[in-house]
């Protein structure tokens, strides 16, 4: 069976630097919860981004929400790590305060125990910044370690067969808004009218699978922005995911508003990443989306974007990308109508980065 891919098939890496662009804090909220456009407040390590397992204590599916929050150990432990590679900030105690102890898999907590200790290990607070940045390379092996046991182990073969020809007949845009071949012809034009016509639509949408779709509509049409200088569809994507409820688009609008508004926020590696307001509203959607396995007895589809969406790594500060963050990286997948000029040097380096997607 040929493994399920998210959205992000294609990839397009433009090699240019993007300039930090530091902007004023902003804030967005409905009747979920509110986010603020703020820097990281504290390591990652020591927040509850976790699926509440009380919750899910009794179920079948406690499986899935461990998988969940090893991913979460994952790549919240990362991004301190490489916080202390570029800055000297935090400590091996730091890395150790994430929370294996919410995973019920034996085999899984170990290894995610495992993965912390080696981490914090690599941590010294008095080496040079050329040694913090030499660590890196043994750190990617054993981060690479972690990420391979869930992928090989925790895939979504392991609860549900979902074909790929079966997934996109599903996800097909077409199916929810019978002009999306005309508008994806607009994608990048910044059409005033067109915008006008989305925003209409979009607020006498009756369904949450129709506004998702006219929201990445929106997004791809236009890039303009806002006084903060976030993208003017972002509210829109942003009332997508603090909806409570399930949509099969659910990953993509996160992906997308998540790339937007940390692109409003700078592309350097020493910008401010807002991971912890993402991972907020990731874990509001993960919720979502379990909610769904759950009222649906196991919907593959649910299943399907429940461990693709967990399994998406922060904004990193290294990978790929070398001149600045890799939300330059996300930016240029999602959006490669806007530079038509793509690389495919450039495309083939940045596979790499998003392996981990193609092995659940």
């Amino acid at each position: 069976m040929k493994k399920i891919l998210p959205f992000l098939l294609i990839v397009t890496v433009i090699t240019t630097y993007v300039a930090c662009m530091p902007k004023h804090a902003t804030k967005t909220e409905n009747a979920g919860f509110a986010i603020e456009y703020e820097p990281d407040d504290g390591p990652l390590s020591e927040q509850d981004f976790y699926l509440d397992t009380a919750e899910w204590s009794g179920s079948a599916l406690r499986t899935l929400v461990d998988i969940c929050n090893a991913h979460a150990v994952l790549h919240n432990a990362w991004s301190d790590f490489e916080c202390w590679v570029r800055f000297n900030t935090f400590s091996p105690a730091t890395i150790m305060a994430a929370r294996p102890e919410v995973i019920a898999d034996p085999k899984l907590r170990s290894a995610v125990r495992r993965y912390l200790q080696q981490l914090s290990a690599l941590i010294d607070t008095t080496a040079a910044p050329a040694r913090r940045y030499g660590t890196l390379f043994h750190a990617i092996s054993v981060y690479d370690a972690l990420d391979s046991l869930i992928a090989e182990n925790y895939n979504v073969d392991r609860f549900v067969w979902l074909d790929e020809e079966t997934y996109w007949e599903q996800y097909d845009k077409r199916r929810i808004d019978k002009s999306y071949d005309q508008i994806e012809q607009q994608f990048a034009s910044n059409d005033n009218q067109l915008i006008m016509r989305l925003e209409h639509d979009f607020a006498h949408a009756r369904n949450i699978d129709s506004k998702c779709v006219i929201a990445l509509e929106l997004a791809h049409v236009t890039d303009l922005t806002d006084d903060d200088g976030v993208s003017v569809a972002a509210p829109l994507l942003f009332q997508c995911l603090q909806a409570g409820q399930y949509s099969i688009y659910l990953m993509e609008v996160w992906c997308t508003w998540r790339t937007l508004v940390q692109q409003a926020h700078g592309a350097s590696k020493d910008s401010d990443l807002l991971n912890q307001c993402f991972n907020k509203a990731k874990v509001a959607c993960l919720h979502t989306i379990l909610r769904e396995v759950v009222r649906t007895g196991g919907d593959r589809f649910a299943v399907n974007e429940l461990l693709v969406m967990s399994s998406v790594r922060n904004v990193c500060r290294y990978g790929v990308f070398l001149y600045g963050n890799q939300n330059v990286v996300d930016y240029c997948n999602i959006f490669p109508e806007r530079f038509p000029d793509g690389d495919d040097e450039a495309a083939e380096c940045a596979a790499p980065m998003l392996k981990h997607l193609d092995e659940i």
